[in-house]
């Protein structure tokens, strides 16, 4: 399979390589949207979040939360059904998947922006209802998790040379000196 280009370099992952790690992200927000839009629904309705310390802050998380991930299932969704189309060697008809993934990097960024603000406010003493700070809680530590993954999956994945480079002997020597280097025996 062709190596995914994105941010102009190359990486080890094609991107027919997408579908499954898209649909558990998927159903993992399918959940969030629908615990946060319970929560927001039931903060609305409710007269007991008047303790609240700062119900404006409240507000403002769990609207701009329950939109943003609510964005990014609709983006996921679509990298997933694109990165199902065609045959492995059909890169064409997954010709948009870069493009998307700039704007999912973009929306990454929002995330973890979010995740600090979530963190700030259901960690510090709120006076608000228990059931909404432990739910908040679930979905903040939950994206924490999920944020840290992708993080891992993209190093994984990362081509330090780009890909590139054409002779791949360069690649080779550079594993087999780190193997060396790291195991202490020479490979000829």
């Amino acid at each position: 399979m062709p190596a995914l280009e994105v941010l102009g370099r190359r990486w080890y992952i094609g991107s027919d390589d997408l579908v499954f790690p898209t649909f558990f992200c998927v159903l993992m927000r399918i959940f969030w949207v629908v615990i946060l839009a319970t929560r927001f629904s039931n903060y609305l309705n409710s007269t007991s979040n008047e303790d609240c310390v700062h119900p404006t802050l409240v507000l403002t998380y769990l609207a701009t939360a329950t939109a943003l991930i609510s964005l990014v299932l609709i983006v996921e969704m679509l990298v997933m059904i694109i990165s199902m189309r065609g045959g492995i060697m059909q890169v064409e008809k997954r010709s948009t998947i870069p493009a998307i993934l700039h704007f999912r990097l973009f929306l990454f960024l929002l995330e973890i922006g979010l995740c600090v603000f979530g963190t700030y406010w259901c960690f510090v003493e709120t006076g608000c209802d228990k059931d909404m700070i432990i739910s908040v809680r679930l979905v903040v530590i939950s994206n924490w998790v999920l944020i840290s993954l992708t993080l891992i999956g993209v190093i994984a994945v990362f081509d330090p040379f780009g890909g590139y480079h054409s002779d791949k002997s360069m690649n080779d020597k550079l594993w087999e000196k780190s193997f060396n280097g790291s195991h202490g025996s020479h490979i000829s």
